[in-house]
């Protein structure tokens, strides 16, 4: 990968509570991350579907038209950091990259 490469990876968070009556439930939210040159190498060679990872960054949001011409403001997190902390499959051990 030359290093004007990105890579977006979908992460998802959930965070557990408890509705008004008491009843445990679970929030989960979708994040778009971009990684840009050595840590998009690193994303696309490391992580896969279920990685657990640890992440830090900046929020970016960004004005765009959808297919129908509407306004929409997605906020990414352009990411300077990024751990591997365990692949779901392999249970790999931390490892990890940031831009400089």
């Amino acid at each position: 990968m030359a290093g004007n490469e990105l890579a977006i990876i979908r992460l998802a968070t959930s965070r557990l509570g408890k509705d008004a009556s008491g009843q445990s439930r679970t929030e989960t939210e979708f994040h778009r991350l971009v990684c840009s040159g050595p840590l998009a190498a690193f994303a696309v060679k490391r992580v896969e579907k279920g990685s657990h990872l640890y992440v830090e960054g900046r929020l970016h949001t960004t004005d765009r038209k959808d297919r129908d011409g509407n306004a929409e403001y997605p906020t990414e997190i352009a990411v300077d950091r990024l751990v591997l902390l365990a692949s779901k499959k392999t249970r790999r051990g931390p490892s990890e990259t940031s831009n400089p």
